[in-house]
């Protein structure tokens, strides 16, 4: 998904090394042990938390335009305030796809980090020993917690995968550190460290689970999450089911050729059809947006009703999807609606109805 994020094959290249975690990682999965003894995490203002104490902070968030892609995904994406050392380092894009956090270069220079080297998953890679490094910043805060260290990793190129002026991605193996509830209408986020096997920490009554799944792509050691929606034209009575990716820094919903075949919002033959199927190499193509309904969550799916766009088969056979089979990238426009709980440990969001 983090190719329709960036302009160039280079800064392809540099976000993909974002998003790949390697044998090890897809292994990992959501991450659904929290590394609190690793990363560090505890309380502001202790000098010593055990790794199961839980602080729980609420805090503001905001929304910013996303890149631009050929003029359609212009979404917003959420952004959270980081400091490193006591020092603003900026806005960091919540980023569920990633399996790994990222940051600019240019922001790794500005503050001092101990560097780790190539991160296993890019030995190999060619041009990785130059452009790709996992860096560890000390003493970083989220709020009022606290965190020992920050480990993400530096590329150069990266910056072009992230909106204008974020510093950063926070991936899966931060957000897997804690328990989230956004509400986008307030915009407020809860944050609560996250407790090895402890209960959620709020309320979810009423709310809409919506469980997650780890898609492990073996050709490249990567691994998506992703989950199950309905999508239907708006008042059809027919959906058609598919697995989707959950991609937050997608700020738009994305919907493969063989969905729009599926729910008949592009016409069998239809030229466009034709043209984004057979697109291959080169620039990746967006087609009109179409008013499309999805169906989230078990327990009587909470319906909700966007424009979509229509992407390359090649963005899709990324994720490891094959051109016949309907899937979609849930983006932040589908998600980012009343209020949202996400918990990677337990592998699960919960939606408001």
């Amino acid at each position: 998904p983090q190719a329709l994020r960036s302009a160039t094959p280079a800064a392809a290249a540099a976000a993909a090394a974002g998003a790949a975690s390697g044998k090890k990682a897809a292994a990992a999965g959501f991450g659904d042990e929290p590394k609190t003894k690793k990363q560090g995490v505890k309380p502001a203002g202790e000098k010593a938390a055990t790794p199961e104490k839980r602080r729980t902070i609420t805090m503001p968030f905001r929304s910013a335009p996303s890149v631009e892609q050929h003029g359609v995904l212009d979404g917003r994406v959420f952004l959270i305030d980081v400091e490193i050392r006591g020092q603003y380092a900026g806005t960091w894009v919540v980023d569920t796809v990633s399996a790994t956090s990222m940051v600019r270069s240019e922001i790794c220079e500005q503050f001092s980090h101990k560097d780790y080297g190539v991160p296993h998953w890019a030995v190999g890679q060619e041009g990785s020993e130059y452009t790709t490094r996992l860096v560890g910043f000390p003493n970083a805060w989220l709020g009022s917690i606290h965190l020992d260290e920050l480990r993400v990793t530096s590329s150069v190129g990266a910056g072009a995968a992230l909106p204008p002026g974020c510093s950063g991605a926070l991936g899966r193996d931060f957000l897997a550190l804690f328990d989230w509830d956004f509400d986008f209408t307030k915009m407020m986020v809860t944050v609560s460290v996250a407790s090895r096997g402890g209960p959620l920490p709020f309320d979810v009554v009423g709310m809409r689970p919506l469980p997650l799944s780890i898609r492990v792509i073996p050709l490249v050691g990567q691994s998506v999450p992703t989950c199950q929606v309905d999508v239907r034209l708006p008042g059809a009575a027919e959906c058609t089911s598919c697995e989707a990716v959950l991609d937050l820094m997608m700020p738009r919903v994305v919907c493969n050729p063989a969905m729009a075949l599926a729910v008949g919002a592009l016409p069998k033959g239809d030229a466009a059809v034709a043209e984004v199927v057979g697109k291959g190499g080169g620039d990746r193509e967006i087609f009109p947006l179409r008013e499309l309904t999805f169906g989230l969550g078990s327990g009587g799916p909470v319906s909700r009703t966007t424009s979509a766009a229509l992407g390359d088969s090649e963005v899709f056979a990324a994720c490891g999807f094959d051109s016949e089979t309907p899937a979609v990238i849930v983006g932040a426009d589908l998600i980012g609606q009343g209020r949202m709980v996400m918990s990677l440990r337990k592998k699960c969001l919960w939606l408001s109805v």
